[in-house]
């Protein structure tokens, strides 16, 4: 009898070992790709990189080789307490920041854990923990859709159920926007019938999941909301990595089976919580409750009252920061900001042989082009630089960086088109002096109550573009107006 529970629960941990070790490899390379993309590209920005990013992508390439070819817990460990840094660095942090942490942390606890019970063959104690692992993950995730109900109950979007009916509409964040545009115009009471069941399901859904993950005859449920939930990121609203990195931590959080698939969601294995990890289960239990000291409403109004009396405010800010470093933010997606981001936008155009021709980032109708070749089906310009540093930025409203909204002022500072205009001129220069023109462009929802989506021309600036500078200059008599669009 105990040699066939150790001869199962040994064929347990070979193909957990197997299903982890290929999503590793995935992981790294999704890695290895996007940080590649994103300074590649910040380096025709800036026209040279600076010491300091120079010195934290080598640190943080190395150990994502590490983890790829070696599986050493130690550089997964660093990776995550890394991963908010060189986003910052670059101005690419998006909840996929959030979700790669926490798969780094996973990673860690796994590799330690598989590496101590190797020895031992303790196959059973490893499955455990692993079991242990896998809540604690699932758990995690759970706590940050919760937190995020926090800004969706605070949107007028969302309380009145619009907020999937508009964010399917816009042009900047849904591919198949003009098929919704379309169902909005013509079918416009049961467009807006169907997406308000949608936004309210999906409030429902992620204030369920911590329940459904708790009691193990609804945990199918907190597999099916997640899955349509990745559903929705990878082919309604465009989110960059998010996908992606949603994808594998979905296929980490399966349970544990052996071959037969239908053990994936019967889970013969349950989540549990054993002695073995009470030391790591204690600490991620008071990690847990900082988050939920100084995130919930009414809470941490109190806190923050606390804290003021013994004049620690400083000490408030840092917890904070270090929260953010290991994954737990306050969630601030798909609120009001995006739903009404892109309502304005900018097309830039370059002249060519006395010819504009559209420099390949966003187009007339606002949609978001491929500035390279989209392999991945990220729909970010081909870099998350491109993407989430500048056309985001515009979209939700920033215009112009500087230092009160950019996590490096002294590098990044000025408007999102000019910043653009400097990039491409960088990348593709071949005259000393370039000319780019920027045409504004708006919705008239205001203007035009039977068609929304109508855009108009509001304005356009020209600039000089050299190796040294970017220089404004207004329009003369006779200047070529042949824009193609």
């Amino acid at each position: 009898m105990i040699a066939t529970l150790n001869i199962s629960e040994s064929l347990i941990s070979s193909n957990e070992l197997r299903k982890t070790k290929l999503i590793c490899r995935v992981y790294c390379l999704l890695l290895l790709y996007r940080t590649f993309q994103i300074v590649y590209n910040y380096g025709f920005y800036q026209n040279k990189i600076i010491t300091e990013e120079w010195v934290i992508t080598v640190i943080y390439l190395g150990l994502v080789l590490l983890l790829l070819f070696k599986n050493y817990w130690i550089a997964a460990l660093f990776i995550a307490l890394l991963q908010a840094k060189i986003d910052d660095y670059f101005s690419c942090h998006t909840v996929g920041s959030n979700i790669t942490v926490f798969i780094n942390f996973y990673f860690a606890a796994f590799y330690y854990s598989y590496r101590s019970f190797q020895a031992d063959k303790d196959f059973k104690k490893f499955n455990l923990l692993v079991n242990n692992y896998k809540f604690l993950l699932a758990f995690t995730w759970a706590i940050l859709n919760l937190y995020s109900l926090i800004h969706h109950f605070k949107d007028a979007h969302w309380l009145n159920g619009t907020a999937f009916g508009l964010l399917f509409c816009n042009s900047y964040f849904s591919p198949h926007f003009q098929f919704f545009r379309s169902m909005y115009l013509n079918h416009h009471q049961g467009y807006l019938l169907i997406t308000k069941m949608m936004s309210y399901g999906f409030i429902a859904g992620q204030f369920l999941m911590l329940p459904f993950l708790l009691f193990r005859k609804t945990r199918v449920l907190y597999y099916t909301f997640f899955l349509f939930y990745w559903i929705g990121i990878t082919f309604i609203i465009d989110t960059s990595f998010l996908a992606h990195f949603a994808l594998l931590l979905l296929l980490l959080l399966l349970p544990q089976f052996k071959i037969n698939i239908k053990q994936i969601l019967i889970q013969p294995n349950a989540f549990k919580l054993t002695k073995n990890a009470f030391k790591l289960n204690r600490t991620y239990a008071f990690v847990i409750l900082m988050f939920a000291l100084i995130h919930t409403p009414y809470l941490e109004k109190e806190v923050k009252k606390i804290v003021w009396l013994f004049r620690e405010w400083d000490t408030y800010r840092l917890l904070e920061k270090k929260l953010a470093m290991v994954g737990l933010t306050k969630v601030n997606l798909f609120n009001t900001y995006q739903i009404e981001g892109g309502n304005k936008w900018f097309v830039i155009y370059k002249k060519d042989s006395n010819q504009w021709k559209m420099v390949p980032l966003i187009d007339t109708t606002g949609e978001k082009l491929n500035y390279y070749t989209d392999w991945l089906h990220t729909t970010n310009h081909g870099s998350d630089f491109l993407f989430l540093a500048n056309t985001f930025q515009y979209a939700i409203g920033v215009e112009r960086l500087d230092y009160y909204n950019s996590t490096t002022p002294y590098k990044m500072q000025g408007t999102v088109y000019e910043r653009l205009a400097r990039f491409d001129f960088n990348k593709y220069h071949i005259a000393p002096l370039e000319t780019y023109s920027i045409r504004f462009y708006s919705n008239t929802k205001a203007k035009n109550s039977n068609n929304p989506f109508k855009a108009t021309l509001d304005s356009t600036i020209y600039y000089h573009c050299n190796k040294t500078m970017l220089t404004r200059f207004q329009k003369t008599e006779g200047y070529p107006t042949n824009i193609l669009e």
